[in-house]
């Protein structure tokens, strides 16, 4: 049984366009998700950082939505995204770490690094040793749910 849960979720609105969305039926399903699984860590991935309130331009548009979700479920451990091209990792006032991943393609900060490049000192280990054993959940109207085995039921599973 894997230790803990990976929910990978959709931020993907429009396409060209830069604000993320995830809607009200995947949050839905992310609450459901999160509270049948409540038993284990959960790790939420999501490409579009959380945009601070007030905020006028907008990364992903229903962030506090989001953190209403995952603020109260003491298992939510980390939100995990990219969008920004910058690298780091910070706790909000709930405790929740947010990751921000480095980029893959180019690094808008001269210093920052890419991915690939982060030495092994970087901080990195932590991220990755908390992904082994992970059980991956993402909404099935979305396409993917992985629990360590390939679900004949659902085509096109890894």
């Amino acid at each position: 049984m894997p230790a803990r849960q990976l929910v990978v979720l959709d931020s993907l609105e429009a396409t060209n366009s830069t604000p993320g969305l995830l809607g009200e039926e995947q949050r839905a399903w992310l609450a459901r998700a999160l509270d049948e699984n409540s038993d284990k860590p959960a790790l939420v991935v999501v490409h579009h950082n959380l945009t601070p309130p007030g905020d006028s331009n907008p990364s992903l548009k229903d962030s506090e939505q989001l953190l209403e979700i995952i603020r109260p479920r003491r298992h939510v451990k980390a939100y995990i995204f990219g969008h920004t091209h910058d690298w780091g990792i910070k706790q909000d006032a709930s405790g929740i770490h947010l990751v921000n991943l480095p980029p893959t393609a180019y690094v808008f900060t001269e210093g920052k690094p890419a991915a690939g490049s982060m030495p092994p000192s970087s901080g990195t280990a932590p991220v990755c040793s908390c992904i082994a054993s992970t059980r991956i959940t993402q909404p099935r109207a979305r396409g993917l749910t992985l629990n360590g085995a390939r679900d004949e039921s659902e085509p096109g599973l890894l």
